[in-house]
């Protein structure tokens, strides 16, 4: 959606074939680099195959979060099969007030291991490329890493706060193997990403 105006209320319809499908109402981000007073949600671990009710987010929608930050575990797919992942993510999505919460409130994501790859999955999980290419599909981040650096790490604005998000699987070593030197959790190129967006930020405030 193009064109949208900074701290401004749209409602929505979605139609499929000519019929209505779905509606909802959402607002924007305050203009960037001005002061603001916000709220926001973070959210993981859910897991819809011991849960398959999530009344959690009935209290999320009723103190009207600005946008909802979903740090991994957003589905226990432990694969990196596409078509696992889709469906996984499809039924998390069925529950009725998640689905609701997604319709109104903007959601940025970012992904662990159970929705990456199998448990305590890492850099040289095979398969890792297919779980990029669904999480792209499947959350309209602002960014995924640069054209040199896939992975799922962006930044963005809200009012002056800047959020930095990170990527803790896609360049991390086997937690398991020895300790030595140079072992890392998010690759040294993401790590220089992060400085310089730390370097290069105007806003007065940061959360990575």
């Amino acid at each position: 959606l193009d064109e949208l105006e900074p701290l401004t209320s749209y409602n929505y319809r979605i139609a499929v074939n000519g019929t209505q499908a779905a509606q909802g109402r959402f607002s924007t981000a305050p203009p960037p680099d001005r002061p603001a007073a916000f709220s926001y949600v973070i959210t993981s671990c859910m897991d819809f195959t011991r849960y398959p009710e999530q009344p959690a987010w009935n209290a999320v929608v009723e103190q009207k979060p600005d946008f909802h930050l979903l740090v991994g575990d957003n589905v226990y797919a432990n694969s990196t099969d596409r078509d696992v992942l889709w469906r996984y993510h499809l039924e998390q999505r069925s529950i009725p007030n998640f689905a609701g919460l997604l319709a109104t409130v903007p959601s940025y994501a970012t992904w662990d291991d159970h929705d990456y790859g199998p448990n305590d999955s890492h850099g040289l999980t095979p398969g890792k490329e297919n779980s990029l290419e669904s999480f792209k599909d499947l959350w309209a981040n602002p960014a995924y890493g640069t054209r040199e650096l896939p992975g799922v790490f962006y930044a963005y604005q809200w009012g002056n706060v800047q959020f930095i998000v990170l990527d803790d699987r896609y360049y991390r070593d086997n937690e398991h193997a020895e300790n030595t030197p140079g072992k890392t959790q998010f690759g040294e190129a993401q790590r220089q990403w992060l400085f310089e967006q730390l370097k290069s930020s105007r806003s007065p405030f940061k959360v990575v």
